[in-house]
């Protein structure tokens, strides 16, 4: 082999970064010259596993699009499973929910060891990052909303995020054990004053209350304070009693926003 030709075999890496999607909906009027100088409280939405992040605004809208806030819907950085097996396109959190994590040969401490909740967390940061620099968004602490899995990180941005953290609204989602090991995210969300809307289906067929209830128990144990919604339904999905009450909490944080 020549020397040109060993020359044009080899193989270079080039390191990435992950720059992911999100979604964003503008309030009506956000381009009307009137408001050109105006600056709007911003929204994060937090989609479940499977789902994405138009899904979940189209569930949650027009209910909880209040005029007048500027909504963020990162889309959760895995596919779902489904998505190999013919079913329609959906995203999730937890790569550790794959069927085969379980499985000789999967590199599950691989995996455990890049701490994926902090990744995701992290990565909801940085949109809400760029959007701030990209839009029209007031200097308040924003509000976060979620659904199931979303439920979840809404909690987890939350705690690992706190001083750009309002209040959040989880509903149906847990398990939240693995920010409850130790009182730092309770002293974090006293610190910051962070304010959680725990809600949750008592007979919620698909994720069972119990995460949802543990979460409150350790807040209240902890003197945080925080708020619960525990209908006894039996749906998983949004229901109105859920919506009038994140109508509610949202719009409590709109007015404490303009004090």
């Amino acid at each position: 082999m020549n020397a040109t030709a060993v020359e044009t075999s080899r193989h270079h890496a080039l390191g990435q970064t992950n720059v992911g999607f999100y979604a964003v909906f503008l309030p009506d009027g956000y381009d009307d010259d009137a408001n050109v100088a105006r600056r709007y409280p911003l929204c994060v939405l937090l989609h479940g596993q499977g789902s994405t992040e138009t899904k979940l605004a189209a569930q949650i809208f027009p209910a909880l699009r209040v005029p007048g806030v500027l909504y963020v819907a990162p889309r959760a950085p895995h596919p779902h499973e489904e998505v190999f097996t013919g079913g329609e396109p959906g995203f999730r959190a937890w790569p550790m929910a794959w069927s085969r994590w379980g499985e000789v040969g999967f590199p599950r401490e691989d995996v455990e060891a890049l701490d994926v909740p902090r990744l995701y967390t992290d990565w909801i940061a940085r949109c809400v990052d760029d959007v701030r620099r990209r839009y029209r968004v007031d200097a308040h602490r924003l509000m976060v909303v979620g659904h199931s899995e979303g439920a979840t990180y809404a909690h987890a941005f939350s705690a690992h995020h706190p001083e750009l953290v309002a209040r959040y609204f989880a509903y149906a989602g847990g398990p939240f054990d693995f920010t409850l090991t130790d009182e730092t995210c309770a002293e974090c969300f006293k610190a910051h004053h962070v304010l959680p809307l725990i809600a949750h289906n008592r007979r919620d067929p698909d994720n069972k209350v119990e995460g949802s209830e543990e979460l409150a128990a350790y807040l209240e144990s902890h003197g945080v304070v925080h708020e619960t919604c525990f209908p006894d339904d039996e749906v998983h999905r949004f229901t109105e009693k859920v919506l009038e009450r994140g109508r509610v909490f949202m719009g409590n944080w709109i007015e404490s926003s303009r004090r």
